[in-house]
C-alpha cells in the first residue's frame, strides 16, 4: 500500500473516530491504532469516561489499593498509562475496594481480581483472534478491501452485538456462581482453603514436542485446535470440565470416578494413540478455579507412565467406579514426588 493510501486510510479512520465522539486527546493517544479506538468508542456503555485518579478520589478508595486491584485485573499501571474508566468499570473497582476493606481483605480480593483478569483476557484474546483470522484476514488479503471499510463494518457489528453479548456473559458467570454454591465442600485443617472431592485427570498429546519442531505454525494450530475442541466436547458430554490447557496437555475434573472413567475412555477412543491419560480421585484444594494437592500430582505422574492410547488410574479409582468398568493391574511405579511402589490399574 502506498504512503498516500496509508494517509488516506488514517484520515478516514480519524474521521470515523471523531464521528463516534473521540476527543483530540484520544486520537493523539491512539497513535497508529485509530481502528481499535473506533471499536472502543462504538462499544462503550453510555456515560462519560472519568480519569482513574478522579474515580479513586471521589469514591474514597486508597490510591495504593485501587492501583493494586486494577493491575491485578490485568491492566497497566494507571500512573504510567492514561487511564479513563467507564461508569461500569468505575463501579467494579469501587465494589472490589469495598469488599476488600469490609469483608474479605485486600489479599483475597486481589487473588480474585487476578483470576478474573486472566480469564477475561484469555476470552478477549480468543474472540479477537477468531475475528481477525476468520473475517479480517479474508477481507483484507483475499477480497482486497480497504482497512477503513473493514473497521467500519466492525464498528457497526460490534456496536449492535457486543453490549448484549457482554450482558449474556454476565448471566453465564452468575450461573456458574450458583452452580458452584450448590457443590459440597469443606475447609482444610487450617481453614485457609476450600476442599472438594473430585476425580482429576490429565490427557497428554503423545510426541507433540518432536512434531512441534518440524511443523509450521498453521499445522501446530490445527493440532492444538483439534485437541482442545475434542477434549472440551468429551469432557462436557460427561459433565466434566477442562480446568486448564498446558501446551500439549489438558487437565480435567469430573464429579466422580464413574464419570471420569467414561470421560477417559471416550478421550482415548477419540484420539487413539495420539494421547495418554492418567486419573486419580479424592480430596483436592480448590484455589481460584484450579485444583491442587496429592491427587492432582498423582494423576499427572500416572499420565506420564501411561502407554500411548491408554489410561492409567490410581488405586482409588476402581473402588469409586464400582462394576461399571474393567481394570487391569499395572505397575508398581516409582513416581517422582509421590513415592516408591505406587500401585495403579489400566482402564480397559
Amino acid at each position: 500500500m502506498a504512503d498516500d493510501s496509508i494517509d488516506d486510510q488514517r484520515a478516514r479512520l480519524t474521521d470515523m473516530a471523531r464521528t463516534l465522539g473521540a476527543t483530540d486527546e484520544e486520537v493523539e493517544e491512539a497513535g497508529p491504532f485509530v481502528g481499535p479506538l473506533c471499536l472502543d468508542l462504538a462499544t462503550r456503555p453510555e456515560g462519560a469516561v472519568t480519569p482513574f485518579d478522579e474515580v479513586v478520589e471521589v469514591a474514597g478508595i486508597p490510591p495504593a489499593t485501587a492501583t493494586r486491584l486494577w493491575r491485578a485485573l490485568g491492566f497497566p499501571d494507571p500512573s504510567a498509562t492514561p487511564t479513563r474508566l467507564t461508569p461500569h468499570e468505575a463501579t467494579v473497582l469501587q465494589m472490589m475496594a469495598f469488599i476488600s476493606g469490609e469483608l474479605l481483605g485486600e489479599d483475597r480480593v486481589a487473588d480474585v481480581a487476578r483470576t478474573i483478569g486472566a480469564s477475561t483476557a484469555r476470552a478477549a484474546e480468543a474472540l479477537v483472534a477468531a475475528f481477525r483470522i476468520g473475517y479480517e484476514v479474508p477481507q483484507l488479503q483475499e477480497a482486497g478491501r480497504p482497512y477503513a471499510d473493514v473497521v467500519g463494518e466492525y464498528v457497526e457489528f460490534t456496536g449492535a452485538f457486543l453490549p448484549e453479548f457482554l450482558v449474556g456473559v454476565g448471566a453465564l458467570v452468575r450461573r456458574h456462581i450458583i452452580g458452584t454454591a450448590y457443590q459440597v465442600w469443606w475447609p482444610d485443617e487450617e481453614g485457609s482453603a476450600v476442599t472438594v472431592d473430585r476425580a482429576v485427570g490429565f490427557a497428554d498429546l503423545v510426541g507433540y514436542t518432536a512434531r512441534s519442531m518440524e511443523a509450521t505454525p498453521g499445522e501446530l494450530t490445527a493440532v492444538i485446535d483439534d485437541f482442545e475442541r475434542g477434549a472440551a466436547a468429551v469432557a462436557a458430554e460427561h459433565g466434566g470440565r477442562i480446568v486448564k490447557l498446558i501446551g500439549d496437555e489438558a487437565m480435567f475434573v469430573a464429579e466422580d470416578g464413574v464419570a471420569a472413567c467414561a470421560l477417559a475412555l471416550d478421550l482415548v477412543a477419540r484420539f487413539g494413540v495420539e494421547i495418554r491419560v492418567g486419573l486419580a480421585v479424592g480430596a483436592v484444594a480448590s484455589i481460584r478455579g484450579d485444583y491442587y494437592g496429592d491427587v492432582v500430582n498423582l494423576a499427572a505422574r500416572l499420565t506420564a507412565q501411561a502407554e500411548p492410547g491408554s489410561c492409567l488410574v490410581a488405586e482409588s479409582i476402581p473402588t469409586r467406579a464400582g462394576d461399571s468398568f474393567r481394570f487391569e493391574p499395572a505397575g508398581p511405579f516409582s513416581l517422582k514426588g509421590v513415592g516408591d511402589a505406587v500401585g495403579a490399574f489400566r482402564l480397559l
